[in-house]
């Protein structure tokens, strides 16, 4: 006999190194603005409060992800980061903006359709096989926004050495986010293991792991 098992989502760990390149991020920039000499109050505000929204969503999506919860305690964190790039988008459009949208949208959509079981407590399997053949979808759309910014990045700056670039691109946190919607995406698809049982005198014990 064999019993199906919730996984744990290895996307709670790229989840938090994830949470953790933000802040950095954003701690370099402040630094750096103000090593320039002069910072407008307005832009270390809005960086600061930048860094704070990203840095809660992302923080509260991994400790979900640890809880192991596939409810709409999910879906919350995850429908505000699409609010946070719709305004984003709104505030000033370019390519990168629309096309991290569409990566949130997705997502958000992915995880919906692997979740719909679970919150309405109804039989949403047809839904689940949907999640199956889109989870990669997110990736898809996040490696074309990581493409377009290292191409930019790399305009501006195509006179540094090649550490230095290589530096830049994990810098900016892309391959970090990459494998966290990779393994989200997996998780949500295909969230359970078969875990064997053992029988002693004739009783059988699920192994538990």
């Amino acid at each position: 006999m064999e019993k199906q098992q919730i996984k744990f989502p290895i996307a709670a760990i790229f989840g938090l190194l994830f949470t953790g390149v933000t802040f950095i991020r954003y701690i370099i920039f402040m630094v750096q603005y103000m090593n320039m000499g002069y910072m407008p109050s307005n832009v270390l505000v809005y960086a600061a409060v930048d860094c704070l929204i990203l840095v809660t969503i992302y923080l509260f999506i991994s400790i979900v992800l640890f809880m192991k919860k596939r409810n709409l305690l999910l879906l919350i964190p995850i429908g505000a980061l699409v609010l946070y790039r719709l305004a984003s988008l709104i505030r000033a459009f370019s390519w990168i903006s629309l096309v991290s949208l569409l990566v949130y949208m997705t997502l958000l959509a992915v995880a919906f359709f692997a979740c719909a079981g679970n919150i309405f407590n109804a039989d949403m399997s047809k839904l689940a096989q949907v999640a199956k053949g889109t989870f990669f979808v997110p990736v898809i759309f996040l490696s074309v926004e990581a493409v377009i910014y290292w191409v930019n990045l790399f305009k501006v700056m195509r006179y540094l050495n090649v550490m230095s670039m290589i530096t830049q691109v994990f810098a900016s946190g892309y391959l970090t986010e990459l494998l966290m919607l990779l393994f989200l995406g997996l998780w949500l698809a295909f969230p359970y293991k078969k875990v064997p049982a053992i029988e002693e005198n004739g009783v059988t014990n699920t192994v538990e792991e």
